[in-house]
């Protein structure tokens, strides 16, 4: 599983204390999120996430934890703030690959 999250944050000591309430929504299902890659992009911070082997109740279980409402691609699921009212405050979108 991969995850980009585009965090809404002036460093990445703030973007990485905002996402630590996703980790542990990782934890909570039993799905060890490890941090990638933390960048500054445009006026937000993107962070890139990885899981190893998660199982589909795995994914369904976080991506019902993040927000009530996701758009499907063809690869993966798409959350915005603008969209849905995300359950982590300080996120912009959330974009997750359940198979990488």
């Amino acid at each position: 599983m991969f995850i980009r999250v585009y965090m809404q944050a002036s460093t990445e000591v703030e973007a990485t204390t905002y996402l630590q309430k996703l980790l542990n929504l990782g934890e909570r299902v039993k799905l060890s999120l490890k941090k990638e890659k933390c960048e500054p992009f445009l006026d937000t911070f993107a962070v890139e996430l990885e899981a190893k082997a998660a199982s589909e109740k795995q994914v369904n279980e976080l991506l019902k934890s993040i927000a009530p409402k996701w758009n499907q691609l063809p690869n993966s699921f798409i959350a915005t703030e603008k969209e849905t009212e995300l359950h982590i405050h300080h996120i912009e979108m959330i974009e997750v690959y359940p198979e990488i």
